[in-house]
Protein backbone atom coordinates (compact mmCIF):
# COMPACT_ATOMS: atom_id res chain seq x y z
CA UNK A 1 0.00 0.00 0.00
CA UNK A 2 1.46 3.49 -0.96
CA UNK A 3 0.84 6.13 1.06
CA UNK A 4 -0.12 10.23 -0.02
CA UNK A 5 3.01 12.26 0.56
CA UNK A 6 1.71 15.12 -2.10
CA UNK A 7 -1.67 15.46 0.36
CA UNK A 8 0.81 15.97 3.40
CA UNK A 9 3.52 18.23 2.31
CA UNK A 10 0.40 20.24 0.77
CA UNK A 11 -1.32 20.33 4.45
CA UNK A 12 2.37 20.86 6.05
CA UNK A 13 2.52 23.71 3.43
CA UNK A 14 -1.17 25.85 4.42
CA UNK A 15 -0.85 25.02 7.80
CA UNK A 16 2.25 26.38 8.67
CA UNK A 17 1.76 29.81 10.45
CA UNK A 18 4.52 31.59 8.64
CA UNK A 19 3.26 30.39 5.07
CA UNK A 20 -0.33 31.50 6.12
CA UNK A 21 0.64 35.11 6.91
CA UNK A 22 1.58 35.49 3.29
CA UNK A 23 -0.61 33.30 1.31
CA UNK A 24 -3.56 32.21 3.54
CA UNK A 25 -4.90 29.08 2.10
CA UNK A 26 -3.70 29.73 -1.21
CA UNK A 27 -1.64 26.51 -1.32
CA UNK A 28 -2.96 24.02 -3.95
CA UNK A 29 -2.37 21.61 -6.85
CA UNK A 30 -3.22 24.83 -9.04
CA UNK A 31 -1.81 28.13 -10.00
CA UNK A 32 -3.66 30.88 -7.97
CA UNK A 33 -3.18 34.91 -8.39
CA UNK A 34 0.00 35.35 -6.01
CA UNK A 35 0.99 35.81 -3.38
CA UNK A 36 0.58 31.57 -3.66
CA UNK A 37 2.05 28.60 -3.54
CA UNK A 38 1.88 25.66 -6.29
CA UNK A 39 2.60 22.09 -5.51
CA UNK A 40 3.76 20.33 -8.20
CA UNK A 41 4.33 16.37 -8.24
CA UNK A 42 7.08 15.01 -10.27
CA UNK A 43 7.65 11.58 -10.06
CA UNK A 44 7.30 8.68 -6.84
CA UNK A 45 8.96 5.77 -7.00
CA UNK A 46 8.00 2.50 -5.35
CA UNK A 47 11.71 1.00 -5.56
CA UNK A 48 13.76 4.46 -5.03
CA UNK A 49 16.83 2.31 -4.61
CA UNK A 50 17.06 -0.22 -7.57
CA UNK A 51 15.73 -2.91 -8.63
CA UNK A 52 15.08 -5.37 -5.51
CA UNK A 53 14.23 -2.22 -3.43
CA UNK A 54 10.76 -2.56 -3.11
CA UNK A 55 11.36 -5.32 -0.59
CA UNK A 56 12.68 -2.14 1.50
CA UNK A 57 9.19 -0.82 2.18
CA UNK A 58 9.45 2.66 0.80
CA UNK A 59 8.49 5.39 -1.88
CA UNK A 60 10.19 8.06 -2.93
CA UNK A 61 8.23 11.27 -4.06
CA UNK A 62 9.49 14.86 -5.78
CA UNK A 63 7.79 17.62 -6.49
CA UNK A 64 8.05 21.28 -6.37
CA UNK A 65 6.38 24.13 -4.45
CA UNK A 66 6.51 27.51 -7.10
CA UNK A 67 6.31 30.66 -4.53
CA UNK A 68 4.45 33.22 -6.61
CA UNK A 69 5.56 36.77 -6.07
CA UNK A 70 2.78 39.89 -7.19
CA UNK A 71 3.64 42.02 -10.27
CA UNK A 72 4.64 45.15 -8.08
CA UNK A 73 8.14 45.94 -7.66
CA UNK A 74 8.46 44.44 -4.55
CA UNK A 75 6.82 41.02 -5.98
CA UNK A 76 10.79 39.17 -6.30
CA UNK A 77 11.16 39.98 -2.99
CA UNK A 78 7.90 38.74 -1.77
CA UNK A 79 8.71 35.52 -4.11
CA UNK A 80 11.62 34.58 -2.30
CA UNK A 81 10.56 35.41 1.12
CA UNK A 82 7.83 32.74 0.30
CA UNK A 83 10.28 31.12 -0.66
CA UNK A 84 12.22 30.90 2.24
CA UNK A 85 8.69 30.00 4.31
CA UNK A 86 8.42 26.92 2.37
CA UNK A 87 11.75 25.61 3.49
CA UNK A 88 11.34 26.29 6.75
CA UNK A 89 7.76 24.93 6.97
CA UNK A 90 9.32 21.47 5.77
CA UNK A 91 12.96 21.65 6.44
CA UNK A 92 13.97 18.23 9.08
CA UNK A 93 10.54 17.09 9.21
CA UNK A 94 10.66 13.27 10.44
CA UNK A 95 7.11 12.33 11.24
CA UNK A 96 4.00 14.08 10.12
CA UNK A 97 0.50 14.91 12.66
CA UNK A 98 1.52 11.93 15.06
CA UNK A 99 1.95 9.29 11.61
CA UNK A 100 5.72 8.06 11.37
CA UNK A 101 5.37 7.01 7.83
CA UNK A 102 7.07 10.36 6.99
CA UNK A 103 10.30 9.59 7.18
CA UNK A 104 12.84 12.25 5.73
CA UNK A 105 11.66 15.53 4.18
CA UNK A 106 14.50 17.02 2.30
CA UNK A 107 14.50 20.80 0.37
CA UNK A 108 17.47 21.96 -1.05
CA UNK A 109 18.31 25.35 -2.03
CA UNK A 110 15.60 27.64 -3.38
CA UNK A 111 15.92 27.81 -7.61
CA UNK A 112 16.54 30.85 -8.98
CA UNK A 113 13.61 33.38 -9.51
CA UNK A 114 11.69 33.11 -12.93
CA UNK A 115 8.78 34.51 -14.40
CA UNK A 116 5.59 32.64 -15.34
CA UNK A 117 5.16 32.91 -19.26
CA UNK A 118 1.33 33.42 -19.35
CA UNK A 119 1.19 35.61 -16.13
CA UNK A 120 4.66 37.28 -15.87
CA UNK A 121 4.45 36.82 -12.04
CA UNK A 122 7.82 36.15 -10.76
CA UNK A 123 8.69 32.79 -8.44
CA UNK A 124 11.17 30.54 -6.97
CA UNK A 125 10.80 26.88 -6.99
CA UNK A 126 11.67 24.41 -3.86
CA UNK A 127 12.36 21.29 -4.67
CA UNK A 128 11.10 18.54 -2.38
CA UNK A 129 12.40 14.75 -1.85
CA UNK A 130 10.20 12.79 0.76
CA UNK A 131 11.20 9.21 1.40
CA UNK A 132 7.91 7.52 2.94
CA UNK A 133 7.14 4.30 4.44
CA UNK A 134 4.49 1.77 2.51
CA UNK A 135 3.88 -1.70 3.09
CA UNK A 136 7.00 -3.95 1.59
CA UNK A 137 6.36 -5.89 -1.76
CA UNK A 138 5.93 -9.72 -1.24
Amino acid sequence: MTRDPFGTVLVLIRDDPAVAAIVGSKVSAAAEAPPSVRLRALATSLRPFGPNSGHLGLQLWAGAAQCYGDLSETGPILARSLAGAVVDALHGRRSIRGSTYLLDVWTPDIGEMLRDPVTDWPYHTVRIEVHAARDAQP
